[in-house]
């Protein structure tokens, strides 16, 4: 137990590296954890090595190591704190003031005066060993359960869907987030979006003008009409948001189509979720900061701050709204060149626009460019209901633009007419709620933009209220000789914490809200 009870310093390390990703597992994945992991582990333990070499004692080696793995792991203490003193203290408001206090702090417990007045060294390590443990074990069991959830309800391989003849035209499906119908921007934004909806019209494409989303959350809405039928084999009562994981990374409509001779071709989204890195081809920006959002975290409750903070140091390599910017521009440029990519191509690319941060005007000027980057919706949106209405307006506009030199690209450059869906995972959310229907405008955040570019094939069942569940149905049997059929369209809200807990709000999803 001896050699144990020095160990606590690593402990207490690595914590804040599990906590912090046990807290956001379902947005997280594990892999941008192990390089912080690995770097604080090497370095307590690096610097536990050294100091028992050189203080030739290692419960005060132990313990020094100890207070420095605070002072430097643990700052978002020492800023918590500080949001609770009064204004007027000045440098307890600073990122540099903060740390000297608390730094200062942390090195009065280790001077040689303090621990000589400490009677029982074993016991103060043996207490915190237990406690390192403690909070490291149940961190660890947190993660555990999230991946033996996430393993015993996986859906392994989706179903292949049989299709007949030889692999026909490109297919793109493009998500472009948040996009609402035209009745909702007309009454709710203040924006006409006819001349958009009419660019989409006079190049072929069949726009559903009363279009919903199935749900509410990008996650179940992709797993739907990726996989032609609703989410229905997940539990409830589940806050597990991982369980979707494979019905989007391998897909019943990736399956398919790459059993039927197609490449999968997937664009960076900047959402793990919709990451399909292990495409045929895989297009990510190369310049993309190496540090990633889950590393950002750790730096901005790490005395790093003062860098960033103060010193305007590190801004650079950190996931910004910049970063965001860059991956939207980088996406629609790389769409227009896709055609030349030889062989029959399956192409999937999803865009976090026009749903928030709003990071473009309607000029495509960019705004708050070094501002760290967050994904962020409905209720969790940082800012008030007005600016929300403005920005995405704003930004919509801009990704109209963008859009229409994409989608005329895309049309020019290939040598076959492919076949698009242009659509919504789901609406917007200035009115959204994620823990309460009640408070809830579904008529805004079930409306989507749903256009279909179907060339070559004269009777295609689409009419104005489809739903993306329908939309590949639609696709392979006009294409592919299925028989699919169409299921009933239907609009499920649920919460952020339980998202597999469905409340049928079809009748709902028609009707204006009343709002405050």
């Amino acid at each position: 137990m001896k050699r144990i009870a020095v160990l606590y310093p690593i402990f207490f390390a690595i914590y804040p590296v599990l906590s912090l990703l046990a807290a956001n597992l379902s947005e997280t994945p594990i892999t941008q954890a192990i390089r912080p992991l690995l770097i604080y582990l090497l370095f307590s333990s690096g610097l536990l090595w050294a100091l028992s070499k050189v203080c030739k004692d290692t419960q005060r080696a132990a313990f020094i190591t100890f207070l420095v793995v605070l002072a430097l792991f643990y700052y978002q203490i020492a800023m918590i704190v500080a949001r609770i003193l009064p204004g007027n203290l000045g440098v307890a408001q600073q990122s540099w003031g903060i740390f000297i206090l608390w730094a200062g702090f942390l090195g009065v417990l280790g001077t040689p005066w303090l621990w000589r007045k400490i009677k029982h060294h074993e016991t103060l390590a043996l207490a915190l060993t237990v406690a390192g443990i403690i909070v490291v074990g149940i961190s660890l069991v947190s993660i555990g359960f999230f991946y033996a959830e996430r393993w015993f309800f996986r859906t392994t391989q989706s179903s292949v869907i049989h299709l007949e003849g030889e692999p026909q035209p490109d297919i793109y499906y493009i998500i472009v987030d948040g996009y609402a119908g035209a009745e909702v921007l007309q009454d709710l934004y203040g924006y006409d979006n006819t001349p958009f909806l009419e660019f989409l019209r006079q190049r072929g494409f069949y726009v559903a003008d009363a279009a919903r989303s199935n749900y509410i959350q990008t996650t179940v809405s992709l797993a739907s009409s990726l996989n032609l039928d609703y989410v229905t084999e997940l539990p409830a009562n589940s806050s597990n948001r991982g369980l979707v994981w494979n019905l989007i990374q391998y897909s019943t409509v990736r399956a398919t189509l790459e059993q039927h001779g197609y490449q999968t071709v997937s664009l960076t989204s900047g959402y793990q979720y919709t990451e399909l890195r292990d495409a045929d081809l895989y297009l990510s920006h190369p310049d993309i900061p190496e540090i990633n959002l889950f590393e950002a975290a750790l730096l901005l409750t790490s005395p790093a701050r003062i860098l960033i903070d103060d010193l305007n140091i590190l801004t650079g390599m950190l996931p910004t709204r910049r970063t965001h910017q860059d991956r939207i521009l980088y996406v629609f440029e790389q769409l227009r060149h896709i055609p030349s990519v030889p062989g029959p191509k399956f192409v999937f690319a999803h865009f976090i626009a026009p749903h928030p941060p709003f990071v473009f005007d309607r000029d495509g000027q960019r705004l708050g460019s070094d501002e760290i980057f967050l994904l962020v919706d409905g209720d969790r949106f940082p800012g008030s209901v007005e600016e929300y209405l403005t920005g995405y307006a704003e930004q919509l506009v801009y990704i109209n633009t963008l859009l229409m030199e994409t989608l005329d690209a895309i049309l020019e450059n290939s040598a076959t007419p492919p076949i698009i869906l242009l659509q919504a995972d789901h609406g917007p959310g200035a009115f959204t709620n994620f823990q309460s229907l009640a408070d809830t405008c579904i008529w805004e955040r079930t409306s989507i933009l749903s256009a279909y570019y179907l060339p070559g094939v004269d009777t295609v069942p689409l009419y104005d209220s489809v739903t993306p569940v329908n939309s590949f149905r639609i696709v392979f049997d006009a294409y592919f000789g299925t028989d699919l059929g169409l299921l009933e369209d239907r609009v499920y809200y649920s919460t952020w914490s339980r998202p597999y807990d469905f409340i049928d709000v079809t009748e709902l999803s028609y009707q204006p809200c009343e709002l405050p």
